[in-house]
């Protein structure tokens, strides 16, 4: 078993073109960060643990009522991390650009 520390969600562009997005974050199908909002430039801390085996998801959703949400991408991290320090992947789904920080112990 590995445990995932969500650190840090930076915006470099976001999907919606006039103004901030309402982000949020899934692990593994459930909500377990936002809706913040959050524009261009701008990142927030998320400071949230999660454990899993082998690996998880954490996908990034642009919250749109009452319209549909927009999956702005997903991620995979692996329990193979562990020990690595800090990553950063991207989500860039929908026109958007956006940074994860985290680490797996």
């Amino acid at each position: 078993m590995a445990t995932v520390f969500l650190l840090t969600l930076s915006c470099q562009t976001t999907e919606d073109g006039t103004g901030a997005d309402e982000a949020y974050l899934n692990f593994n199908g459930s909500r377990i960060f936002g809706p913040t909002n959050i524009n261009d430039g701008e990142s927030r801390e998320i400071g949230v643990f999660r454990t899993f085996f082998g690996q998880a998801t954490v996908d990034l959703f642009d919250e749109d009522s009452p319209d549909a949400d927009d999956h702005l991408g997903g991620i995979v991290v692996r329990s193979s991390e562990a020990g690595l320090g800090q990553r950063v992947q991207a989500f860039t789904g929908d026109d958007a650009h956006y940074t994860i920080f985290y680490e797996v112990r």
